[in-house]
């Protein structure tokens, strides 16, 4: 499984990471440390008041999905809870599925070239799709921050909707040497 951020450095111990850093040698494993007090990462964040619930919430099970993270950060009520629904609203429904599907794809794939691929795929979609063009309109030429998406809700996105990012794209698919 390809992994580009496996663990969670608390930045109050960053100094003690760079400095662990500078004397690992080859064979090292600097994750993992018999004294707990001396852990530097951890697979998962688990201090108390980090607003937790709004990441478990987004990230989930293979199950979980915007009808049941929705509410959970609606009752969650952290700041970064509120704060991500905000930022939420305001993004392509459709965008936010496929990111979602790509995101959970990626857990499970053999390797990193096979994650760039259906990024790219994805990619290409994304620039020939209206929602790309009506966020442009809205950030860019209009300037009026309110773009009309579609569909306008996440509930409305369909599989039918979602499957062109991810469909093969023959000549053009991209190549590793």
């Amino acid at each position: 499984m390809p992994r580009f951020a496996d663990a969670v450095v608390p930045s109050d111990k960053l100094p003690a990471l760079r400095e662990a850093l500078t004397k690992v040698r080859p064979g090292d494993d600097v994750r993992r440390s018999q004294d707990p007090d001396r852990r530097l990462c951890d697979r998962r964040d688990r201090r108390p008041g980090r607003g937790n619930a709004a990441a478990r919430s987004m990230a989930g099970s293979r199950t979980t999905g915007w009808k049941t993270s929705s509410p959970r950060l609606q009752r969650d009520g952290s700041e970064l809870a509120q704060a991500t629904l905000k930022t939420l609203s305001e993004k392509s429904p459709r965008g936010m599925v496929v990111t979602l599907k790509l995101l959970r794809l990626a857990r499970a794939s053999s390797s990193l070239e096979e994650c760039l691929v259906r990024e790219y795929r994805a990619a290409l979609e994304v620039f020939a799709s209206d929602d790309f063009r009506e966020g442009v309109r809205a950030a860019v030429i209009d300037k009026d921050r309110s773009p009309k998406w579609s569909p306008p809700r996440i509930e409305d996105v369909t599989p039918e909707m979602v499957a062109p990012y991810f469909a093969e794209i023959g000549a053009d698919e991209l190549k590793f040497s």
